[in-house]
Formats: structure tokens, C-alpha cells, sequence
């Protein structure tokens, strides 16, 4: 499982990971994390689980 957290800092990527994470899963947070890179440059990220 690969589940998105908003915690509310601007920038920021959070994530939570727990179990077996499907290639869909992981596609669809690349995406994510590839968007908000293009749109905004340097991102922090922290992950949870």
C-alpha cells in the first residue's frame, strides 16, 4: 500500500508505505511526484510507515 498524506508544507511530498505496493501504485506516485517537480522545482519528502 502507498498512500499520499497531506501534512500541510508547502513543497513537501508525504507518503505512507505499508505492505506490498502494486506497480500501479508506484506509476501513479511517480507521476505525482514528476508533476509537482516540473511545476515547482526542488521538493522535500518524508515517508511514513
Amino acid at each position: 500500500m502507498l498512500e499520499m498524506i497531506d501534512i500541510g508544507v508547502e513543497n513537501t511530498i508525504a507518503y505512507r508505505v505499508g505492505g506490498k505496493v502494486t506497480e500501479e501504485e508506484m506509476i501513479t506516485i511517480l507521476t505525482i511526484f514528476k508533476e509537482k517537480i516540473d511545476k515547482g522545482g526542488h521538493q522535500g519528502r518524508y515517508r511514513w510507515g
